[in-house]
């Protein structure tokens, strides 16, 4: 049942606590390179025909017009081909070159000065080269194909240089650059290499990205402030096939929280972050994903759930003592924490909960300002809002009252005093979640279809499945 999202998402707030080819430089492969992958058109990258190659096409003075895509060869491992690419309005370039077979080509974009903008370079000798999504403003860009030379052994001491590498034409390649407008809402925008150029990202908003070159990193900002004290976030990253990941959170302050990784085509999750926030700070956090070796041809897909925290729950980060969660009331001895802790990531505990209890009805009130907001409750709708939050009060008073009462007793140290303090525990949650259905119930039906579906994608991939109790995923 739909509704049974609008239910899980109050009850958490109620149980509540990711050149030239003149030059002589040797020009050196990207570190991430690796095997060769296919290609595979992104939707709206379509080209009509490839236009053979004009030589002399070396440099800006002499690069020929792309209009869509061209043949050429490139003669000897000096040559260079560049093609002037004019872009009319901002956006991002899609750019792809074939294969050739016993070369390994480089693929790049250059701005009107010839300055470098992006490389491609991921693939061997005889493998296709793609940049997925580079960033363009109005102007003339070039596109330039090269070659990587082979690495020449040294000669001997007092013995002749050996001959100069391959010459002659080599075999043709087809070059293509599709102009694709600025991406949609949760579409990556690049730059984003740091914080200044970071994307913006909405909560419950899933983001698309790509590890799209080598050294390639994608930031993304993360609003904070319609979160009250007690929330935690859920972060998970989709796998990108052979890409080893890693996601690194850090606060306004360029503080590090927590930072994981995973092997080669592995996703990777970050659970129960608790967002740190000093005075004086923007409310804001930032997540950086990057990748060894790069895929310019599958995106991955970044998503935040926001939830309340458990009373039970671990709370990243937690790895030093001033960062240290408040163990929950029910169940408290630190072997029965959960939470998801990255590679090497180390966990410490504290033992006072009871300063758990004494926020909680902030950490209500905040929770349903909170979904009241991405709701949009209208002036129509307020009428039925005011009842549900009267009747969430009351539902609340059972698990409030025991809060209350625990606070200043001591932990449990005994299996028969654990599982009493875990039955009064569910007890009230059970009291809760009766008198909570009711009101979710009648409040959902008052949503429009819109409304509803806010209400469902809030815990898309969060809470609200089997697990641990009510609504909590194990």
């Amino acid at each position: 049942m739909r509704a049974a999202a609008l239910i899980v998402i109050v009850l958490f707030a109620a149980c509540g606590s990711g050149g030239s080819g003149s030059s002589p430089d040797r020009i050196r492969r990207d570190k991430d390179a690796g095997a060769a992958v296919a290609i595979v058109d992104r939707p709206g990258a379509v080209v009509t025909e490839y236009a053979p190659e004009q030589e002399p096409n070396d440099d800006p003075a002499t690069a020929m017009a792309l209009t869509g895509g061209a043949r050429g060869t490139l003669d000897g491992e000096l040559d260079v081909d560049a093609f002037a690419l004019t872009v009319p309005a901002p956006g991002m370039v899609a750019m792809k070159v074939t294969g050739v077979e016993g070369v390994d080509l480089k693929l790049e974009l250059r701005d009107e000065r010839f300055a470098l903008v992006v490389t491609g370079d991921r693939g061997p000798a005889g493998a296709p080269e793609t940049v997925p999504n580079a960033p363009v403003d109005k102007g003339t860009y070039h596109v330039v194909v090269r070659e990587i030379p082979k690495k020449r052994k040294k000669p001997p001491k007092g013995a002749k240089d050996a001959a100069v590498g391959r010459t002659g034409a080599s075999p043709p390649y087809e070059l293509s650059a599709t102009l694709l407008p600025a991406p949609a809402s949760g579409g990556e925008r690049e730059p984003n290499d740091d914080e200044g150029t970071a994307n913006e990202l909405a909560l419950g908003e899933p983001a698309t990205g790509w590890i799209g070159w080598g050294g390639d990193k994608d930031t993304w900002k993360l609003a904070i402030e319609a979160l009250a004290e007690g929330n935690g976030l859920d972060l998970s990253v989709t796998a990108v096939e052979g890409t080893a990941l890693t996601m690194e959170v850090t606060d306004a302050a360029g503080r590090a929280l927590v930072k994981t990784s995973a092997g080669a085509g592995q996703p990777l999750a970050i659970k129960s972050l608790a967002p740190r926030l000093d005075p004086g700070e923007a409310a804001v956090h930032h997540i950086r994903i990057t990748g060894k070796p790069s895929n310019p041809e599958d995106p991955y897909t970044l998503s935040i759930a926001t939830r309340l925290l458990d009373l039970d729950e671990e709370a990243e980060p937690n790895g030093r003592t001033s960062q240290s969660n408040a163990l929950r009331f029910g169940v408290e001895d630190q072997g029965a924490m959960r939470g998801q802790a990255a590679p090497g990531d180390k966990a410490a505990a504290g033992h006072d909960f009871g300063k758990m209890c004494e926020v909680r009805e902030a950490q209500q009130a905040g929770h349903l300002a909170f979904i009241q907001k991405r709701l949009n409750i209208t002036a129509g709708q307020q009428d039925a809002w005011n009842r549900f939050t009267t009747k969430v009060a009351v539902a609340n008073e059972p698990v409030n009252t025991l809060c209350t009462s625990l606070a200043g007793q001591p932990r449990p140290t005994t299996l028969p005093q654990r599982l009493d303090r875990a039955e009064q525990m569910m007890n009230a949650r059970t009291a809760q979640f009766s008198a909570m259905k009711v009101a979710a119930v009648e409040l959902y039906a008052q949503l429009t279809p819109e409304q509803q579906a806010v209400a469902d994608k809030l815990l898309s991939r969060g809470p609200g499945g089997p697990g641990h109790g009510p609504g909590r995923r194990g």
